[in-house]
């Protein structure tokens, strides 16, 4: 069963408060320790797999190398539709 771009949000908003203001930061690409910076998280690993991983399930947000996932250039950037669900929030 998929989420919905808003039920993402919703789902994460319970354990990251700061989930809305992060993707409006996004602007711009940004690694993945600078978006755990901007949530004040620590714990790498917790982060990727439970905010980054969900956000790119549910179409919000997309590595700017696909094909590198692990690439320590690697970063994220909103996608057409977190573009859309900021835009109608």
């Amino acid at each position: 069963m998929s989420l919905s771009s808003r039920q993402v949000v919703t789902k994460l908003s319970s354990s990251i408060p700061m989930i809305c203001d992060l993707l409006e930061k996004m602007t711009s690409p940004m690694s993945a320790k600078e978006m755990r910076q901007f949530c004040g998280l620590k714990d790498a690993t917790y982060f990727k797999t439970t905010i980054i991983d969900t956000l790119i399930e549910g179409g919000l947000v997309a590595m700017t190398q696909p094909d590198s996932p692990k690439s320590p250039t690697q970063k994220y950037y909103l996608t057409e539709m977190g573009k859309a669900l900021l835009n109608n929030k």
